[in-house]
């Protein structure tokens, strides 16, 4: 049984269900146009025996791959550890993954940490529920001639190259559409285009190849290293997205760990701050509750603004009540009036425990003594949905590799007018 027979054997006891935790152990990189990683993966089974270590040479990107301890500006979590390890497991049998995990709760981080610590480039689809089928394949554009010609997604692109490609949020998909548009791609690794032309596994490229009377010119191969990870929030009552086809579209599902109270500080420079403290006892608080009407769950801090908040609180101690006005009222503004005053009432009573007495917040940047009018709030509440659109717009363009420098621009004037606003 040659080593990657051994490990397949290893993690696809029980019908297929890993019973093993893995962690990485090593990594050797080899002076080739791209990188070949050696694995060393071990671990306990169900009953905690430790397991034999089985070593594997899996493929990697063509990007510089660094070293685990400088790979990421953080390092994994222990409750990632294991998210990590299995998600190495299913590349190394060729197989792509699926992550499962609250919002905020570290998948992007996990895929950024895989695709540095393998050489990966990503090549990220961002959906949303009105995206066409098609658009995870190609899209009709124009050229700088202005003709109209077909774009590569960037799954398309990141198949044809070998890299990572990176599907987020695949749960907002309608029903049927990735398993309709990617399900040849994910389950065989060939695919017809819009284009007209196919995409074929690099077995089939070569035999092909060998045929003398066959015309090459409209296939193009998959790269063996390409691989594919989704990320997605767990399926609710409300929401069952996880369906049967679904479930055959990849390899493995990881479950991200929602993050500890302990984890939260532990990434955090200043965790012992009160207004730290109460952006944490907020988020605890939102997510909770968020169970049970997910119109607030868009209240919820994300690591990112808790980190910025963190940094701004380290710079300015004493700036406690602006920055957490700063770190939640934008949210506010997208949510209905009656969630509105249920998150701000979630605010103040975490606050209150952390010593802090706030305000009476209206809107942004105004307080029971300096009120805004209906007319001021229903305009600031239109220059955001304004720069949200416009800032999903340049987010789309820039993912089919159509940079718009004009649009940056007036997305910086409209935050400037904003901000003014709200000043005034």
């Amino acid at each position: 049984m040659d080593k990657k027979s051994a490990l397949r054997a290893e993690l696809e006891r029980e019908n297929g269900k890993p019973s093993v935790v893995c962690t990485v152990h090593s990594h050797a990189w080899s002076a080739s146009r791209r990188y070949h990683v050696i694995l060393k993966i071990s671990g306990t089974d169900e009953g905690g025996a430790e397991c034999d270590t089985v070593a594997t040479e899996v493929p990697g990107g063509s990007e510089p791959a660094a070293h685990e301890d400088t790979s990421v500006h953080a390092p994994l979590l222990p409750s990632q550890e294991v998210a990590f390890g299995q998600l190495m497991a299913a590349h190394a049998v060729d197989g792509d993954s699926c992550l499962l995990g609250a919002q905020a709760g570290g998948k992007t981080f996990l895929v950024r940490h895989f695709a540095d610590a393998l050489g990966y480039k990503t090549h990220t689809f961002f959906c949303h529920k009105e995206v066409p089928a098609t658009d995870l394949l190609q899209r009709r554009t124009t050229d700088s001639t202005g003709a109209t010609v077909w774009r590569d997604s960037p799954i398309v692109t990141a198949a044809c190259l070998g890299e990572l490609a990176v599907l987020d949020g695949i749960d907002r998909l309608p029903p049927g559409t990735l398993a309709a548009a990617l399900g040849p791609l994910l389950t065989s690794r060939s695919v017809c285009l819009p284009d007209g032309t196919r995409l074929v596994t690099e077995a089939h490229w070569k035999a092909l190849s060998n045929d003398k009377e066959c015309d090459l010119s409209g296939i193009r191969r998959v790269h063996r290293s390409f691989r594919v990870f989704a990320c997605a929030e767990p399926p609710t009552m409300r929401h069952r997205w996880l369906s049967d086809e679904m479930l055959t579209l990849f390899g493995t599902f990881v479950q991200v760990p929602q993050l500890t109270l302990g984890e939260y500080q532990s990434i955090l420079p200043n965790p012992n701050h009160s207004g730290i403290v109460t952006l944490l006892k907020f988020e605890a608080a939102v997510r909770a509750v968020a169970t049970e009407d997910p119109v607030l769950k868009v209240a919820q801090p994300s690591i990112r603004q808790l980190l910025r908040a963190a940094r701004q609180l380290a710079a300015k101690p004493a700036d406690t009540v602006s920055v957490l006005q700063r770190t939640t009222n934008v949210a506010m503004l997208a949510m209905p009036a009656a969630a509105r005053e249920i998150t701000k009432q979630l605010l103040r009573n975490a606050a209150s425990d952390a010593g802090i007495s706030l305000p009476a917040v209206s809107v942004i940047g105004s307080t029971s003594n300096n009120v805004s009018t209906p007319g001021n709030r229903g305009e600031v509440a239109r220059d955001v949905r304004i720069l949200q659109e416009q800032a999903i717009s340049l987010r789309t363009a820039e993912m089919w590799g159509q940079y718009d420098k004009g649009l940056e621009l007036t997305i910086e004037r409209g935050s400037e007018r904003l901000a003014a606003n709200r000043r005034s």
